[in-house]
């Protein structure tokens, strides 16, 4: 249920920009999981070292925009940049 509550927050923007990174980076493992995939193998598919995988899914990593569309695509995940609603 915590992660629900935290992707709605996420979603409206009501999360402070450090807050947000753990969430992304949740979410990140999360479906890293869903995949069926361990640290390892997809540390292998991207081409990086599975401890970097890790530090990410940890939050210890301030993602570039360009990790950050490498581990989308290695997901299977869109990357969408919407208006919040009601601002």
């Amino acid at each position: 249920m915590e992660n629900l509550k935290e992707s709605a927050e996420l979603a409206a923007g009501k999360l402070d920009p450090k807050a947000e990174v753990v969430v992304i980076c949740k979410m990140l493992k999360a479906r890293r999981k869903e995949l069926g995939l361990n640290q390892k193998q997809f540390a292998e598919l991207l081409g990086v070292k599975p401890e970097y995988i890790s530090r990410i899914e940890a939050g210890k990593v301030d993602l570039q925009l360009s990790t950050l569309i490498r581990l989308s695509r290695g997901l299977k995940l869109q990357l969408v940049i919407s208006p919040v609603e009601g601002v």
